[in-house]
Formats: structure tokens, sequence, C-alpha cells
């Protein structure tokens, strides 16, 4: 015999009704929450990547001076100062080396999870903390750090022969990377950087180098990088005004050195 499904009761057809509305509901509301949730990923994404192409945009190739005042003015009598303080913050992340650092040159540089060492002694037998960096009355050669902007992914297109070289670059650095085609046979990979005076007395000069080597580019993301420092020592010359009025610049062909332009004034004096 055939089977015989017994219909269902007003109460059950309204109950599977409600039943089937629910899920419709829950389903609407799933809907919903994933074109929602998928909007605000879409929004916060696009946000980020505003953020970062404004970071690249606005963070040019350029450098940083230590310390960061444009204007330095001292007593040389006092033994320490808020310079000193500065520069003597700044150098304690030079203080150990990085155990994943190796000692780079133009043949050998830095591998995946690796960075170029930088060794604090570097900057010479003046410019260091125990020599509270030149601002004391027994050491009177103030020194200014000089560190590259960190900017990702930028590498220095360096000169390659003499011809290259701008007019507008300061002679005597043109002379010492000239000089450098006689003692190694081809113009060193640098990001150049010079130091003149504009006004007062005294001369500024560079250590390690007149600029910063190609194979610390591009700034690593890894913690342990160190940007390469120079200092830029400043003799007096016997002057009686200790005052100079000094501009930096840095070189290379893919930037404009007129957008890197810092001027920095150094002034000491010995009054109690």
């Amino acid at each position: 015999m055939e089977a015989r499904h017994k219909p269902l009761s007003q109460s059950e057809n309204e109950l599977a009704t409600t039943n089937n509305n629910n899920n419709n509901n829950k389903r609407k509301k799933l809907c919903i929450g994933v074109c929602i949730a998928v909007c605000i990923a879409a929004v916060v994404l696009a946000m980020i990547c505003i953020i970062v192409k404004y970071v690249f945009l606005t963070t040019k190739p350029g450098f940083i001076l230590h310390p960061s005042d444009s204007l330095i003015s001292y007593n040389s009598s006092h033994k320490d100062n808020v310079y000193i303080t500065e520069l003597n913050k700044f150098i304690k992340a030079y203080e150990t080396l990085p155990s994943d650092s190796i000692l780079c040159n133009d043949t050998t540089k830095p591998g995946p999870g690796e960075s170029c060492q930088y060794r604090e002694e570097w900057l010479g037998g003046v410019c260091k903390k125990d020599n509270s960096w030149g601002y004391t009355i027994n050491n009177t050669h103030p020194c200014i750090l000089v560190t590259p902007n960190m900017v990702p992914y930028w590498v220095p297109d360096t000169y390659k022969t003499e011809e290259e070289l701008p007019e507008e670059m300061p002679q005597y650095l043109k002379n010492n990377i000239i000089d450098s085609i006689y003692d190694v046979g081809h113009i060193s990979k640098f990001a150049w950087v010079s130091c003149e005076v504009l006004s007062g007395e005294g001369y500024c000069s560079l250590t390690p180098w007149f600029g910063f080597p190609d194979y610390f580019f591009p700034y690593n993301t890894n913690t342990n990088y160190r940007s390469p420092v120079l200092s830029a020592r400043v003799d007096w010359r016997g002057a009686q005004k200790k005052y100079v009025k000094l501009r930096f610049q840095m070189w290379a062909k893919n930037l404009d050195p007129k957008e890197t332009i810092q001027t920095i004034t150094v002034e000491a004096n010995q009054s109690n």
C-alpha cells in the first residue's frame, strides 16, 4: 500500500515558515557582515598604501646632522652640555657590534639577514665620547656627526668618471675624489658629502670618509642595521672669535645636491 503523509497542521506550517524566515535572516546578516568586513579591509589596505606612498615620496635621500640644532652655541669651560648628552645618547647604539654584522668593502656586501659593520673608533681620535666630542676647553674641536636618511630601496648612483663630477661641487671634494683614482685606479663608490665654511674662521674636516660607501645602501629593515657615521670636526685655526657657519651637501647622480643642503652655525666661548 502507498504510504500517506499526514498533512501539516496550521501551527506546524507557521513554525516551518518561521524557521525558514530565521534561516534567511541569518544568511542575510552573514552576507552583510562579510560585505562590511571586506569593505573595512579594503579601506584599511588603501590607507596603508597611501601612508607608504606618502612616506616614500616625502622622505628624500639626504642626511641627518647630530646635534640636530641649527645653532650650536656652547661654553667650552663647562664639562657638560646638551650637545655632549645628545651625542652620547646617539653613539650608544654603536658601542656593540651586532652578531650578524660583517666587515664590508667594495667586493664584500651583506647578504640576506646580514648588515655592514660600523665601528665607533672609525670616528677618529678627537670626535669620540671620551673627549666629550670636542666641546670642552681641553678639546676645542667641536664635532658634528652625519648619518644618511633611512630611505628604503634607495641606492646612490655613484660617479664613475671625473667628467661626471658636477661643476658646482666644491673643488676640495673634487680633488679628493680624483685622488682616489690614483690610489685605487677608479673613483670610489660613495654618496659624497661636502662641508664648506660659509662665514667665520676655521675649517671642517670629515672622518673616516668624504661620504657614505655604497655598500651601506639600501637601508636594511633588519633591526641590526647600523647607518654609517661621519664626524665633521671644526678646527678654529687659532681664531679669537670662535664662530663658523657650515654648509653640508650630499652628492650622487640620482639626487639633487641643492635639495640636500643643510647649514649649521657653531660658536664657542669660555666665559664662566
